[in-house]
């Protein structure tokens, strides 16, 4: 137990930057799902059936779930609670441990498999060469709901099969090429599964380099606080896009602009976009925070957004000629490359269209003359 508690504070130390907090299964009765940006299951064998609704009420509404696996898991409790038949979390039915955790000797590869996925391109193009080097002692399959406790060829075909139904990213080097990492939707949530454990106990992946990489990116992707339509900060003329969960849906969400209270609260409608609710506002081109509020069925939320303006406005380096006459290509401007110059230019360039001094004076002539032809015709009556 002792060990178990330093491994929870040592990983709470290395993602303190992120306010990652880490409890145990006796102490997660007490854990509010709901004041999480993410929540990670590591090996952990149950849950109370309470937090289980809790969990998927709070994926659901929009957290993201990762999932490692482990010799502590209970197959029988995820099968049962959380895969569901394919309604609940998981994203597939758990089968039986393959491999041997203790020999070195017998291992499978992981692959990154092709896709647009954040999480693909990290592993399949800017990790490949290390990801190659990790040797996976064992897993867990995840597998069709009727294919748990199949063997042989068919094991593989179903395994195929379910693979193909879900947003799978990586996989083992097995006959079947069992699912290594496997992401799907849940409500306004994404649940992330990794068929292996978070820790050294059946791999050697923390010993690889590419490991600390693939869990920042794999935190930073469910992260709700880091993804997209809730990061706080971006820069002026960004919209603001945020998911409605169910319980704001029929209630209130409003926005206070920089301009409050000069300018009114605006009200923003839900509006179903890719099977969400989500609101938007664009009109964000003046800097500073908006303050966003949704009322509902329990507590109200508030979620601000920052715009700022673009730094390169502050930026006093040397600006290129070419550049700046590409970009004011249609704008009638002379550039002035000599400063030391550039007054007496400027003067000169002044005197060459200063044609109002002229016209004054042949306005001057034209009536002195007027003048005198007038006392003239006047004396000579």
């Amino acid at each position: 137990m002792e060990r178990r508690r330093q491994i929870i504070e040592a990983a709470s130390t290395l993602f303190s930057r992120k306010g990652f907090r880490g409890t145990t299964t006796r102490e997660i009765a007490a854990a509010a799902f709901d004041k999480s940006d993410l929540v990670v299951l590591a090996n952990v064998g149950t849950l109370p059936q309470q937090k289980v609704a809790e969990l998927e009420t709070y994926v659901r509404n929009g957290g993201g779930l990762a999932i490692f696996l482990g010799d502590r898991v209970d197959r029988a409790f995820y099968n049962t609670a959380l895969f569901k038949d394919g309604a609940g979390l998981l994203p597939g039915k758990l089968g039986v441990i393959e491999g041997e955790p203790n020999n070195a000797e017998k291992f499978f590869r992981l692959k990154a498999e092709p896709g647009a996925h954040p999480l693909q391109a990290t592993l399949g193009r800017d990790l490949a060469a290390l990801l190659a080097g990790v040797h996976v002692r064992a897993f867990i399959p995840l597998v069709a709901a009727d294919a748990s406790e199949r063997t042989g060829a068919t094991v593989g075909q179903d395994r195929r099969l379910a693979s193909a139904a879900k947003s799978v990213l990586a996989s083992f080097s097995d006959r079947a090429n069992s699912p290594a990492l496997v992401e799907r939707r849940f409500g306004n949530g994404r649940v992330l599964v990794f068929a292996s454990t978070a820790g050294a106990r059946w791999h050697d992946w923390p010993a690889n380099p590419s490991y600390p990489v693939f869990v920042q990116e794999l935190f930073n992707h469910l992260s709700r606080a880091s993804s997209p339509e809730r990061g706080p900060t971006q820069r002026v003329g960004a919209p603001i896009e945020r998911v409605v969960e169910p319980q704001f849906i029929d209630g209130n969400v409003t926005l206070k602009t920089p301009r409050h209270p000069e300018q009114p609260e605006v009200r923003l409608t839900p509006r179903p976009v890719a099977e969400q609710m989500r609101v938007s506002y664009a009109n964000t081109g003046r800097a500073g925070i908006y303050e966003m509020t949704l009322q509902g069925q329990g507590e109200p939320r508030t979620a601000l957004f920052a715009r700022n303006v673009d730094p390169a406005e502050g930026d006093l380096a040397k600006a290129d000629p070419t550049a700046i006459a590409a970009v004011l290509a249609d704008v009638p401007v002379r550039l002035l490359p000599n400063l030391a110059t550039a007054e007496l230019d400027l003067r000169e360039q002044g005197r060459s269209k200063e044609f109002w001094k002229y016209v004054l004076i042949a306005v001057l002539a034209v009536l002195v003359v007027e003048q005198t032809l007038a006392r003239r015709f006047t004396h000579s009556a």
